[in-house]
């Protein structure tokens, strides 16, 4: 058996100012070919290195074609989206003879200037490129599962895990069903549910929130019935602004148990819908408040979190409403924050360590921020080049650009990057000298996969309200074409009845 793999995993903010590039992959992430594809995943734990590992050690071969992923961002330009559309499908179409199924590792989340549902658009050109061969798709937790995408795979496998500390395990369930169904295909019928709701993330993390967590326990359980090959649930991140936006039920199912999956899937959309007011309700401080309760806990560190500025949800990361609260702490106690800024690293590369500057630092991409004045020793610079150590994206190399640490106050430190760095890994603050478990405050920007690496940390929490993309009161997202009458949490009064679309291989065709 031979398989055709490609991978484009971006997470995109459609309010970002800021675009996504060729040359973005590469600073921020990978962009891979052929063999460099299996070489870079050798010590990696994501889903295509699941996939790897798992069809070598079923004797299954695997042809790489393309491998694209970055830390979420803003929008991917259309002539990006089309290159790697065409090397994929150049790549595909060029072993086409000798491939029997193909792997696609997608977000579910990305955006393209012009284009609602690129990876619906890139699952159907596939489809035309490889007719009836066999095709399974992986997608992250937080897609946007739209029909496009339910219409073309024949098996959908989610992460079905946040934090998404399972992406190894994604990519080995993938080969292992693709391997096992390979034959049976047309046997296979795909149930989605699609719910009018958009809400944060805080409270989805599986760890610590009952109704998710029981929600993907029961995934896992109805797995095991022999009539279901995967169930997935998909909490949809809220910062893209398309039509078709909602949160998703995915079960792939064998036809002869249609009833059975139809009344699975029908209660997993239920139960996630009951819990809608849960997960909208999220606690957050002001800069102020945050701080006064950090200084009076006894728990160190403690994480004072902006959600709103997130870079794994796409916003800027260049909030500095923490800072400027910092700024005037007296007296001053062990700290570290970060915030992207490419104009104050280029001044700060220009200087010596050492050196006491001025600069301002700050609100460059964020609208609803401004920049503010700080001066301080500089302390180290660096290219910006670590590794993830935790439990999320293990092993991938990623880039925060140039970046500095300068302490504005005695035992206080900035940190300055070029690029938004990726919070959810400690590893970001480490490699420039920075200890978390060494400090009194620690600031991050993420609604919950940081809980991977930071929960290995006795800590205590915050949610600081501080202004950003990707906001919490999800009401406050600015959508255009999202209508809005028909979704939660706009009408809070609106009814849903779970009613599964299906769709299965019937020659070249699929059913609603």
């Amino acid at each position: 058996m031979r398989v055709g793999l490609s991978a484009l995993i971006l997470e995109t903010n459609s309010f970002s100012p800021q675009k996504s590039d060729l040359n973005y992959f590469k600073e921020n992430g990978f962009l891979l070919a052929g063999e460099d594809i299996a070489s870079y995943h050798h010590h990696v734990r994501n889903e295509v290195a699941g996939f790897l590992d798992t069809c070598a050690a079923l004797s299954v071969e695997v042809f790489p074609v393309c491998a694209a992923w970055a830390v979420p961002h803003g929008p991917l330009t259309r002539i990006t989206y089309r290159k790697i559309k065409h090397t994929i499908l150049t790549g595909f179409i060029e072993e086409m003879p000798r491939l029997d199924a193909f792997y696609l590792a997608l977000h579910g989340s990305m955006v393209v200037d012009g284009l609602d549902d690129p990876e619906g658009d890139l699952m159907a050109a596939v489809r035309r490129v490889i007719g009836a061969k066999p095709l399974v798709v992986s997608l992250d937790f937080h897609g946007n599962i739209t029909k496009a995408m339910v219409r073309q795979p024949d098996i959908i496998v989610g992460y079905n895990s946040y934090p998404h500390n399972n992406m190894y395990e994604t990519g080995e369930k993938s080969a292992r069903l693709l391997y096992e169904y390979r034959d049976q295909i047309a046997q296979l019928c795909r149930l989605y549910i699609k719910l009018p709701m958009v809400t944060p993330l805080e409270r989805m993390t599986i760890e610590d929130n009952p109704p998710m967590r029981r929600l993907i326990e029961r995934c896992n359980e109805l797995e095991k019935d022999p009539g279901i090959v995967s169930a997935n649930v998909f909490g949809v991140q809220p910062w893209i602004d398309v039509p078709e936006l909602g949160s998703s039920i995915v079960v792939v199912a064998h036809r002869e148990c249609l009833d059975q999956a139809q009344a699975y899937c029908t209660k997993l959309a239920q139960d996630f819908w009951k819990a809608r007011h849960y997960l909208q309700a999220v606690v957050q401080f002001s800069p102020e408040e945050a701080v006064k309760q950090a200084l009076a806990s006894r728990i160190a560190p403690v994480l004072l979190n902006e959600p709103a500025d997130n870079v794994g949800s796409g916003a800027t990361g260049d909030s500095v409403s923490l800072l400027r609260v910092l700024a005037c702490l007296e007296p001053p106690v062990p700290t570290i924050l970060t915030v992207c800024d490419p104009k104050a690293v280029d001044l700060c590369h220009r200087s010596k360590v050492g050196q006491t500057i001025e600069l301002m630092v700050g609100g460059q991409f964020n609208p609803w921020e401004t920049p503010m004045r700080i001066s301080g020793v500089l302390r180290s610079l660096s290219d910006g080049i670590y590794r993830f150590r935790g439990p999320v994206q293990t092993g991938v190399t990623t880039s925060m650009g140039r970046a500095a640490v300068l302490e504005f106050k005695p035992e206080m430190y900035l940190q300055i990057t070029a690029l938004p760095p990726y919070t959810i890994d400690p590893e970001h603050y480490r490699c420039m000298g920075l200890m978390p478990e060494r400090m009194k405050l620690v600031g991050i920007k993420s609604q919950g996969s940081y809980k991977a690496s930071y929960n290995s940390i006795p800590h205590k929490m915050l949610f600081v309200d501080s202004p950003g993309l990707s906001r919490s009161d999800t009401t406050k997202v600015p959508y255009t074409k999202v209508d809005v009458d028909h979704l939660y949490p706009f009408n809070l009064k609106m009814r849903f009845q779970a009613r599964p679309i299906m769709f299965m291989k019937n020659s070249e065709v699929n059913h609603e």
